[in-house]
């Protein structure tokens, strides 16, 4: 698996999750994850068709909001439910490699 998302990452100039299973799921936030730390700069995005991903984009607002996800990293991740409008978003983004962290308070525990 893992050669095999090597190869499709290093022969890819875009990524984009249809609606397939929990692979596919692993596979786009993998190469989401891989353009955060700067693996590389290609886009990424999740074609929403029928609201198959609500529940996922649900979640990401989730992090955004409890801050385990910055919002300017969520926006990295064009989802959209028409394939021509996401991949005239994807063609025209500018990824970019943000700070991973945010500043916070530390908690005693």
């Amino acid at each position: 698996m893992n050669q095999r998302k090597s190869m499709m990452a290093e022969h890819s100039q875009a990524f984009i999750a249809l609606s397939e299973g929990i692979g596919t799921a692993e596979e786009i936030f993998e190469v989401f994850t891989w353009s955060q730390i700067g693996i590389h700069l290609k886009p990424c995005g999740i074609l929403n068709v029928g609201g198959f991903y609500d529940g996922l984009i649900q979640q990401i607002h989730r992090w955004v909001a409890d801050g385990l996800l910055r919002a300017e990293q969520a926006e990295q991740l064009i989802i959209d439910d028409d394939m021509e409008r996401l991949l005239k978003r994807l063609m025209t983004l500018q990824p970019r490699v943000l700070e991973k962290w945010t500043e916070r308070e530390k908690v005693a525990l």
